[in-house]
């Protein structure tokens, strides 16, 4: 008989009274998740890395203020969406630039994909390029909305309090990150076939 698997909120109460084993299915179970978004806030995979482990030890330490009645992911994505905007100004007070390969953006499990079929001519490579590329002309609020929605399938309301802001500024955002998200990738797409990469 197969043991039925432990929900988010048994595992946060389980993990409240001290269990480490119940607390450390919790990180396996969104390790990956938080460490794709974190990347796409931050453009940097091993920030990223970094930064998913201060998530979660973030999230240890605020636990007894997580309630059930809310949604366990969307209160995860606002410890890791405040860890990475204390992490962006952190970097600009410091003046830091990160120049990461943008060809592994996607191989984390971000799944942004643009309003239309890539044009036929693109390799997934250059796709990747390109998307990343997209993505980092995207101010952080948008980049956040828009990763939250299209690669967490997260809902405005919980977008919303993730960010802090209302549910029709959440849409907002979504709405502009995804046209600013097309209008970059067609930019670039144009200059692609200008200079002839990724050609046939």
């Amino acid at each position: 008989m197969e043991i039925p698997r432990p929900s988010d909120d048994e595992l946060v109460a389980r993990a409240r009274r001290g269990e480490e084993e119940a607390f450390a299915l919790l990180v396996g179970r969104y390790k990956d998740r938080v460490a794709s978004f974190l990347h796409g806030m931050l453009r940097d995979r091993d920030a990223a890395l970094d930064l998913a482990q201060e998530t979660f030890l973030r999230l240890y330490r605020h636990l007894p203020r997580y309630r059930p009645e809310g949604k366990f992911a969307t209160f995860l994505f606002t410890v890791a969406s405040n860890a990475a905007r204390d992490a962006l100004k952190a970097r600009r007070r410091a003046g830091i630039l990160y120049l990461s390969e943008y060809r592994e953006v996607l191989e984390a499990g971000a799944r942004v994909r643009p309003a239309d079929p890539p044009p036929s001519g693109l390799e997934r490579d250059d796709l990747r390029r390109m998307v990343a590329a997209g993505l980092d002309r995207l101010p952080a609020v948008y980049r956040e909305a828009l990763l939250l929605r299209e690669t967490e399938d997260l809902a405005y309301e919980e977008i919303a309090r993730v960010a802090g802001c209302s549910v029709g500024t959440a849409k907002s955002r979504v709405s502009r990150a995804r046209v600013a998200f097309r209008a970059a990738f067609e930019r670039l797409d144009r200059r692609r076939e200008r200079s002839g990469v990724g050609g046939a």
